[in-house]
Parts: structure tokens; C-alpha cells; sequence
């Protein structure tokens, strides 16, 4: 009988709304660490150039390529948090797995 046989499940199939959730939970915590890196750097950048002697025309042209550069490397890190928060907030178990931290929504994210 192949329907009864976990074997014939995909492994993701067979896992818990809890495990599910911690996978969830784990990935999101992933995003949030490279967002924070990638924040980390900017700020660095940012304090490098605006403590340069380099004229103020200047700063401003980096600051403003900075700032987009900073832009486009979050993208596809809040594109992946807003995926992830649209699959794991639905379904069995959603109000559990769907709690933001205060700050860490893809919402509050994208704001900064």
C-alpha cells in the first residue's frame, strides 16, 4: 500500500506545524542577520566618507551612491522576508509562526 508509507511523503510533507515553524523561524532569523550586516557596512561606509577630507560635492556624490548600493542589496533580502511571512502566514498553525518582533516585519524593514 504506497499511500500509507511515510516513504512515499516528501521529508517536507511529513514535519510538524511546530518544525515548520522552527524552520521558519530559523530562516527569518537568517535574513534578518545579513539585513543587520548589510546595515553594519553602510553605516561604516558612510562614517568613513563623511569623516574624509575630500571635498563636500564629493561626499555627497559617494554618500548617494552608497545609499543606493545599500538600497539594492537589501531588495532581494526584504523580497525574500515578505515571501517567507506571505507562505508561513497561512494555513494551520499561521498565528503562531506569524508573530514580527517589534522592528522586524518586512514592513518596518523596508522603511529604513
Amino acid at each position: 500500500m504506497m499511500g500509507s508509507d511515510t516513504r512515499d511523503v516528501p521529508w517536507h510533507a511529513r514535519t510538524s506545524d511546530r518544525a515548520s515553524g522552527w524552520t521558519l523561524r530559523t530562516r527569518i532569523q537568517s535574513i534578518l542577520a545579513a539585513l543587520a550586516e548589510i546595515d553594519r557596512a553602510y553605516a561604516t561606509d558612510l562614517d568613513t566618507v563623511r569623516t574624509s577630507a575630500a571635498p563636500v560635492e564629493i561626499k555627497q556624490g559617494v554618500i548617494d551612491t552608497l545609499r543606493q548600493k545599500h538600497q539594492e542589496r537589501r531588495a532581494p533580502y526584504l523580497q525574500k522576508l515578505q515571501a517567507l511571512q506571505t507562505r508561513g502566514c497561512s494555513g494551520p498553525g499561521a498565528a503562531t509562526r506569524c508573530h514580527w518582533p517589534p522592528g522586524t516585519s518586512p514592513r518596518d524593514i523596508s522603511s529604513e
